[in-house]
C-alpha cells in the first residue's frame, strides 16, 4: 500500500554533474509510520542507496521497498540494521522508495542514494491527481429498484348511433369514458379501432394486445416511442373523434353537446385506427364521437400506462474506497 507522505526533514543537497547526482537526509519515524520519496530515472539510468538506523543504532528498517510507476514492486527488504541496494532502470520513469518503522519506538535513520546516468538532461518530476477505487467489507444496506412497466388499464368495445339517430330517436352518438391510471404512472396510450362490423372490431381488439407489444421496451424510452411509431395500426374501416379531456367539467360540456376543450395533441377527429401517446401522469376523459348522420358503428378502445414501479430491499453491498492521489512523471 503506498502512503503519499512526503519525506520530513528530509534535507537534500545535491552534487556532482547531470550524469551523477545524489541526495541525502534524515527520516524521522515514528512506530508504523511509513514515508516515500520519489526518483525520476531515465533508461539505463543506475541508483545506488543505502539506509541505516541513526537513534537508536541498532534499530531495525522494518520495510523497504521499491515501486516503479504502475506500482508494482521492484525490490523489498525487511528487518535490517543497514544495508546498501543497487537498482538500473529498464525504462523511464519514476520510481518510488517507500520506508516503514515496524517497531514500537520512535526512529531515526539516515538514507543516502545517487543516480549514475548517461543522460545529460536531469530529469524533473511532475505530478497528476488520480484517483483509484477498491471497495471494502460488505454491508447490509436498503437498495431502492425502479423499473417501468406496461400496465394494461382497460379495453372495451362500444356501439355509436348515427348522428341522426341521437337526434331523432333518442339514441347516443358520442360516449365519455373516465380514463383512471395506475400510481406511478409516467404517460399512457390508447389504441382504437372503428368499424360497422362488430365482429371485425371484437377480432381487432382481442388480437391487437398493446400492453404485449410494448412490454419489451417499457425501460428505454428511446426504444420504446421506435416501437410505437413502427407498430402498425390496428385495422379500422370508419372514422369517429376521440377527444383526450384533462377535467371533469369539460367530459360533462363534451358529453351534454355544448362547446368544449380537448387536449389537442393526444385527440383525433376522423380517426379510422391507430396508436396515440399521451404525455400525461394525470387522469383523464376519453369523449368518442361518431360524426356519421346515417350509420351507427363498433368502436374499441385499449388503454395501457408506462408505470414507475419502486422498491426498497435489503441488500448486501460493497461499499467503494475512494484513494487520491498524486502520481509521479517525468516532465517533458
Amino acid at each position: 500500500m503506498r502512503i503519499l507522505i512526503l519525506l520530513l526533514s528530509l534535507v537534500l543537497s545535491v552534487v556532482g554533474t547531470a550524469q551523477n547526482r545524489s541526495d541525502q537526509g534524515t527520516l524521522s519515524l515514528s512506530p508504523q509510520q511509513g514515508q516515500t520519496h520519489d526518483i525520476a530515472l531515465f533508461e539505463g539510468d543506475q541508483l545506488r542507496w543505502s539506509v541505516s538506523a541513526i537513534s537508536p543504532k541498532k534499530a531495525e528498517v522494518g520495510l523497504m521497498r521499491l515501486y516503479d510507476d504502475q506500482e508494482q514492486v521492484l525490490l523489498e527488504a525487511q528487518d535490517f540494521e543497514s544495508r546498501t541496494f543497487e537498482f538500473t532502470a529498464k525504462k523511464a520513469g519514476v520510481i518510488t522508495l517507500w520506508f516503514q518503522n515496524l517497531s514500537n519506538e520512535n526512529v531515526q535513520y539516515k538514507a543516502t542514494y545517487s543516480v549514475t546516468s548517461t543522460h545529460k538532461k536531469v530529469p524533473t518530476i511532475a505530478y497528476r491527481q488520480q484517483k483509484d477505487t477498491t471497495y471494502g467489507f460488505a454491508v447490509k444496506q436498503w437498495i431502492s429498484h425502479r423499473k417501468k412497466d406496461v400496465v394494461p388499464v382497460q379495453e372495451e368495445g362500444y356501439y355509436l348511433n348515427s348522428t341522426s339517430n341521437a337526434l331523432v330517436k333518442g339514441g347516443k352518438n358520442r360516449i365519455l369514458i373516465p380514463v383512471q391510471l395506475p400510481e406511478g404512472t409516467q404517460e399512457w396510450y390508447y389504441s382504437f379501432t372503428a368499424s360497422r362490423d362488430k365482429e371485425q372490431m371484437e377480432n381487432t381488439l382481442a388480437s391487437f394486445q398493446l400492453a404485449s407489444q410494448l412490454s419489451t421496451y417499457a425501460d428505454n424510452d428511446q426504444k420504446l416511442q421506435q416501437a410505437i411509431s413502427t407498430l402498425s395500426p390496428p385495422p379500422g374501416a370508419n372514422i369517429c373523434d376521440v377527444y383526450v379531456m384533462r377535467s371533469e367539467a369539460q367530459a360533462m360540456r363534451f358529453k351534454d353537446k355544448e362547446e368544449f376543450s380537448y387536449h389537442l395533441p393526444s385527440s383525433r377527429e376522423n380517426f379510422k385506427s391507430g396508436v396515440v401517446r399521451v404525455k400525461d401522469r394525470r387522469d383523464a376523459y376519453i369523449g368518442i364521437r361518431n360524426p356519421d348522420n346515417l350509420y351507427g358503428i363498433h368502436v374499441g378502445l385499449s388503454i395501457t400506462a408506462l408505470v414507475l414501479q419502486e422498491d426498497r430491499r435489503l441488500e448486501e453491498v460493497q461499499i467503494p474506497i475512494i484513494r487520491a492521489y498524486k502520481k509521479g512523471y517525468i516532465k517533458k
